[in-house]
């Protein structure tokens, strides 16, 4: 037996002999790829992506945009996230060069160069295979848990140890992605008990878990588009992965990407002064967001966002896909009565508020004059007009601010002015189950409750200034002070067996029904802060930092937070809470690295 195996190990040997050579001249040729990028100063690791790929939100080209949109005296037409290389490109030719101060056309330049860059000419081979590996290395620390103190460097900022996206293009018709990745669960990155993001086996934390996340991806998708020659137009996206709706300092109150884990469907028609899309989310099992958006550019100036759609906790339905359809005007509410007796559970979801949460949200942003930006959001999940029930929670919120960008010799320097307001119901109706929240999905306890927008959640108010420097692609220095207050049921998500939240006007302690119409109505004409406020003060310095010749980012925070009256309780003593993080992300092949060309 030992014979053979020698045999058989000689002969294999022989056979992958020519393999191993060309892996090593291979590996030599990556060797070379890598020193000369790390010697090339244009941030050009989006080479040859095609002009379907999607750009990741936070990536210095919307940055770019955003700024050089300002500096042109315009409203930026790109508001959204994340968009494809193709309609940033549409919204980037339609700035005028000649009103961009002289760092301005030096960054025009710049971002001409990436677009060109990630562009595929005609000429190339029409697949493309490529991959562009990184390691990353993080170490942060908390002195308190996210009852005082949320992570202000959370999961979405921790990178993963290792992370692996291969992708494929066609042309610049098609791009698919699949990012596999090594990282630590939402729950353990966000711990006080962590400090680096290296995921370590349940013998040496004590827990009852390992803390590797299972699901492997983070970030996955299809995009379809035509690229014609005075520029794309249109784009299909599926995909994994969170969609931003907003530019807003903190996350929007309409949707955020801190939902990296939903999975979503996108179609896009859009120009420089228009854009519709319409759009399905899922947030679990037979729990989807439907809706349609629809922006329009005035004068330049002037944008307007309308958005319209509903909460289904049922199976897809295709009454709700049709792009064009005005889907409140189906009254959805009333729909599902045959279907809640068929499934036996009538009693529970009964008449016709059930398996519905409705949205509709407005948005504005103004460009009075250059380099600054007004702008403000609105979304309401329930509103009860005069002649309506007074025992159903109205569901409302409120964000806006100021921003300004004042360029120099070098970079611009950056400061904003937010707000916002929360009612204590809003993103709930009755049930969690309809309501716009969602837990993360994943492997082995690592779901955790979000809302679909604000952090914050319900029944809070907030202001931020924030001021800085910004060098886009290349350095940022930021600091930001924030006063938070929360009444009593901005953190109220416990709910019964069957999804009805156990602190709701109509439901008892346990969620179920309560028939008391005085208390109902007590319940629902509280307001913002309810109970005994918790109120935060937070200041913070964050920003990031990439070597011009170098494969590696870095980034860091700092900050420190003080809770009065800490989870919702008398206390006139303050908690403070402080937070440190740093990460060095280390691009392995310094960019995208194609295998077939």
């Amino acid at each position: 037996m030992y014979e053979l195996k020698r045999k058989i190990a000689g002969v294999l040997c022989i056979c992958f002999f020519p393999v191993f050579i060309h892996a090593q001249i291979r590996f030599e040729d990556y060797v070379q790829k890598v020193k000369e990028a790390a010697f090339n100063n244009e941030p050009f690791a989006d080479s040859l992506s095609g002009l379907q790929y999607i750009v990741p939100s936070g990536h210095w080209i919307y940055q770019a945009l955003y700024a050089l949109s300002l500096e042109d005296g315009t409203v930026p037409a790109a508001n959204q996230s994340p968009l494809t290389a193709g309609e940033l490109e549409r919204y980037f030719r339609d700035i005028d060069y000649d009103n961009l101060s002289s760092y301005g056309k030096k960054l025009y330049e710049n971002a001409q160069k990436w677009f060109t860059s990630v562009r595929i000419p005609e000429k190339k081979f029409p697949l493309n295979l490529s991959v562009s590996p990184s390691l990353s290395l993080a170490l942060f620390y908390r002195n308190r848990d996210a009852s005082v103190s949320y992570p202000e460097f959370d999961y979405r900022d921790i990178p993963p140890l290792l992370n692996f996206p291969l992708s494929l293009t066609a042309q610049n018709y098609a791009h698919a992605v699949y990012d596999l990745s090594m990282s630590q669960r939402m729950d353990a990155a966000n711990s006080a008990h962590r400090f680096i993001n290296i995921p370590l086996d349940k013998k040496l934390t004590g827990e009852s878990e390992d803390d590797t996340d299972g699901t492997g991806s983070k970030y996955s998708y299809l995009s379809l588009g035509y690229p014609a020659a005075e520029g794309s137009f249109w784009n299909f996206k599926i995909g994994r992965g969170g969609i931003n709706i907003g530019k807003t300092q903190t996350p929007s109150i309409i949707l955020s990407d801190s939902m990296e884990t939903a999975t979503y469907a996108q179609f896009t028609l859009f120009g420089p002064n228009i854009k519709f899309s319409t759009n399905i989310m899922q947030l679990a099992v037979s729990k989807y967001l439907y809706f349609h958006a629809l922006d329009f550019r005035l004068f330049k100036r002037l944008k307007i966002t309308a958005i319209e759609g509903v909460m289904v906790n049922a199976p897809l339905e295709l009454t709700y896909l049709n792009p064009v359809e005005f889907i409140h005007g189906l009254e959805p509410w009333g729909a599902y009565k045959d279907y809640n007796k068929d499934l036996g559970n009538h009693n529970d979801l009964h008449g016709g508020d059930s398996r519905v949460g409705s949205l509709f949200a407005l948005a504005a942003e103004l460009n009075p004059w250059k380099y600054g930006r007004l702008y403000a959001l609105f979304q309401m999940n329930e509103f009860q007009l005069p002649g309506e029930r007074k025992s159903v929670p109205n569901s409302l919120g409120l964000q806006g601010g100021l921003d300004v960008q004042i360029p120099s010799q070098n970079g611009y320097w950056i400061a904003n002015l937010e707000g916002l307001w929360t009612s204590p119901y809003m993103y709930r109706l009755k049930n969690k189950n309809w309501s716009f929240c969602m837990n993360r999905r994943g492997f082995y306890g690592s779901g955790q409750f979000q809302w679909t927008g604000t952090p914050f959640g319900p029944d809070s108010i907030m202001g931020q200034i924030t001021a800085g420097f910004t060098v886009p692609a290349k350095w940022e220095c930021k600091g930001f002070y924030r006063f938070l207050v929360q009444g009593e049921l901005h953190n109220a998500t416990a709910a019964s067996d069957s999804g009805f939240w156990k602190k709701f006007p109509g439901r008892d302690q346990d969620g179920n029904p309560d028939n008391n119409t005085e208390k109902a109505i007590a319940m629902a004409s509280v307001k913002t802060p309810s109970g005994i406020p918790q109120y935060t003060h937070r200041i913070g310095i964050e920003g990031f930092y990439t070597p011009a010749n170098l494969p590696l980012k870095f980034k860091g925070y700092t900050g420190l937070s003080w809770i009065i009256n800490q989870n919702n309780t008398y206390k006139p003593q303050p908690q403070f809470a402080y937070e440190a993080a740093v990460s060095c992300e280390w691009f392995i092949l310094g960019g995208r690295k194609t295998l077939l060309q």
